[in-house]
């Protein structure tokens, strides 16, 4: 009777639980936003994003302001609930400096991000800060055919006349403490033309462990795929890289969140 008891103590407990992480990613996805009303600001686009767990550590954030187009993909410190907390913390903040401040440089979106995120949690018991953010924010002008690029700690694919080129990114992470330098976020500013793309993506796709000898599936593995198929229309490749990952993973459990976006410009 005591273990029958305590079973359904731990069942009420777990079903609790569950039903507010439910509600909890409810709540995250109306702040992230719906993935259609990204998709149709763009000729031709997807979003793949896969939560860990019932919530995000990943997001992507949007914004359109005259003739730009901003478009950020990030990963938060962790996965899970502490993550998702950072991934509301980091949404309102873009959507406060761009909106709000109209600061629409990548590389100072990112500066105004790190100085708000590190403000922020070091009012917390006045501890160092460790947690933060790898992400990525590329400003589009279809009017100057220019792209305006700043990363910080993740890189980002651009394919233009079907050849693969890696935009990398700063080894410095908005937010966290351990970095004992003064941070400084830089831009590149790159020429497309109609038809080039580009994907930004956080590391859970090329972290999935899986695959005859259970490794990650690596970065090089996710350039070599994307490049083979970057001729299809954006919903085919969506397929094929969720077909590829499925395939990867078989009976894995999902080694982090995981986002991959990829526009036709």
């Amino acid at each position: 009777k005591q273990i029958t008891d305590i079973n359904k103590d731990l069942n009420h407990k777990k079903s609790y639980i569950l039903n507010s992480l439910k509600y909890a990613s409810r709540i995250q996805k109306s702040i992230i936003g719906g993935k259609e009303e990204i998709l149709k600001r763009f000729k031709d686009a997807f979003i793949i994003f896969k939560p860990k767990d019932i919530v995000s550590g990943d997001f992507y954030w949007f914004a359109e302001i005259g003739d730009e187009k901003l478009i950020a993909s990030a990963d938060c410190t962790g996965h899970g609930v502490p993550a998702a907390f950072m991934t509301i913390m980091g949404s309102n903040f873009l959507n406060d400096i761009v909106f709000d401040d109209k600061i629409l440089s990548p590389e100072k979106i990112l500066s105004e991000l790190d100085k708000r995120i590190m403000k922020k949690l070091s009012e917390v018991d006045g501890e160092k800060v460790n947690d933060g953010m790898d992400i990525s924010v590329v400003k589009i002008n279809n009017t100057t055919a220019k792209i305006e690029f700043a990363s910080a700690m993740s890189s980002i694919i651009r394919i233009s006349d079907n050849e693969l080129s890696t935009i990398k990114s700063d080894r410095i992470p908005v937010g966290s403490s351990q970095y004992e330098t003064i941070k400084e976020y830089h831009k590149t500013t790159i020429d497309f033309k109609q038809g080039d793309k580009i994907y930004l993506f956080t590391d859970g796709y090329q972290d999935q462990f899986g695959g005859p000898k259970g490794k990650k599936f690596m970065k090089k593995n996710l350039r070599n795929l994307i490049e083979e198929i970057n001729m299809l229309p954006m919903a085919e490749q969506r397929a094929e890289l969720e077909t590829k990952l499925r395939e990867w993973q078989r009976e894995k459990d999902q080694t982090d969140d995981i986002l991959l976006i990829g526009l036709t410009l």
